[in-house]
């Protein structure tokens, strides 16, 4: 009769109190490190996606200044052009003015034109024809002397291109070069503006 083989007892681990207590701490930190980070992620995920409320508040600010510029920009632009029309209005009031004063002072001499023209063919003779329009040019004279306007000096005088303007050059040996030899169209100035340039003949510039 076979003899039986003594069953053999297999190697078990032998868990000690100590190994069982830190087995089961890391099983309960485990998840608790996940949540932190998940936690973590969820947050990071916030801090990208919305803006902090310090930001969100200074673009409402910088929105709200842009709009009161803008508003102060339009209103300047309307005054500007309520002040360049009011101007313009003005301005052509002066003309106006300027050019109704004018033309009462020259009334006169519009009359006495007209009293001219009057004189049947008795009356209007050379002599008093001449004698006429030699009133009516003097009275027409006076009448822009007292407006500021003056004759500006021509034959005679030194030519200025300011004041002259050359119509021909011829060349006498009596007369001083450059001088205005002949006044062929006078000139007329308004205080310091010259209205027309007085048309000259000048003698030739050595």
């Amino acid at each position: 009769m076979a003899k039986s083989k003594p069953k053999t007892k297999s190697k078990e681990k032998t868990k000690t109190p100590a190994t069982e207590t830190k087995v089961e701490e890391q099983q309960a930190e485990a998840p608790e490190t996940a949540s932190a980070s998940d936690t973590s992620v969820v947050a990071e995920r916030e801090t990208t996606t919305a803006p902090a409320p310090d930001a969100t508040d200074r673009t409402a600010e910088l929105e709200a200044q842009v709009a009161d510029l803008n508003d102060r920009l339009l209103r300047k632009i309307a005054e500007f052009d309520n002040y360049r029309k009011r101007t313009a209005r003005e301005q052509l009031s002066l003309l106006e003015s300027a050019a109704g004063h004018l033309i009462e002072k020259l009334l006169p001499v519009l009359d006495d034109m007209e009293q001219l023209e009057k004189l049947n063919s008795e009356q209007a003779t050379v002599a008093a024809l001449h004698e006429g329009l030699i009133l009516i040019h003097k009275k027409l004279l006076d009448t822009l002397r007292k407006e500021g306007v003056e004759i500006i000096p021509a034959e005679g005088e030194p030519f200025d291109p300011q004041l002259h303007e050359v119509l021909a050059v011829m060349e006498d040996a009596e007369r001083e070069p450059g001088v205005i030899l002949v006044e062929q169209q006078k000139g007329y100035r308004l205080k310091n503006r010259i209205l027309r340039h007085s048309r000259v003949v000048i003698n030739k510039d050595e």
